[in-house]
């Protein structure tokens, strides 16, 4: 859709915003990437991205409240662990998003996602965004994150995708529309 509020929740490198703006041909009203790791803000901050004024670089976990967290901090599966080598500031997107309709929610955050969707509780009961929710971190995570949004609202739809390589399926992702 035109004006599409995005929020990449786990933005590592920023590969799923570029693609969502090449998506949209650049018709989106904002986007805010929340990503944990230090290097890889301060990546984010200093490319294309942070020269755009309609998109928010944050430093921080998506989280179901205002904490610090310890952060196990590795290239590409970063995570919260109790016995973390890092701290870092968690928020909820209802606090850093307060006036804005959200139109559409990424996560991809290691293990996260069922904390990081009841940060953004409101946006998803007044405004019902679409999903794209890892699901593949936690075993459990397939059933109890479609539980976790049909009870915050039971009129999405939900959709299943696995990405596969060469050894086989690696990243199941839900949709929820």
């Amino acid at each position: 859709e035109d004006d599409e509020v995005f929020i990449d929740v786990g933005t590592f490198d920023g590969a799923t915003t570029i693609d969502f703006i090449k998506w949209t041909g650049e018709r989106y009203k904002k986007i805010y990437m929340l990503e944990p790791l230090k290097n890889m803000y301060e990546h984010l901050s200093n490319s294309d991205f942070g020269k755009k004024d309609n998109i928010e670089i944050y430093n921080n976990a998506a989280w179901n409240k205002k904490e610090t967290l310890n952060f196990n901090e590795k290239s590409t599966s970063s995570r919260i662990v109790s016995n973390g080598t890092a701290c870092v500031n968690g928020i909820e997107i209802d606090e850093i998003i307060k006036e804005e309709k959200v139109t559409f929610i990424k996560m991809d955050i290691e293990g996260g996602e069922q904390d990081a969707l009841r940060g953004c509780e409101r946006h998803i009961i007044e405004e019902k965004p679409k999903l794209l929710i890892s699901v593949y971190h936690n075993n459990h995570d397939i059933f109890e994150i479609p539980r976790l949004i049909s009870s915050m609202r039971d009129d999405y739809k939900f959709y299943l995708r696995t990405n596969g390589n060469q050894w086989g399926p690696s990243e199941t992702v839900l949709f929820a529309l």
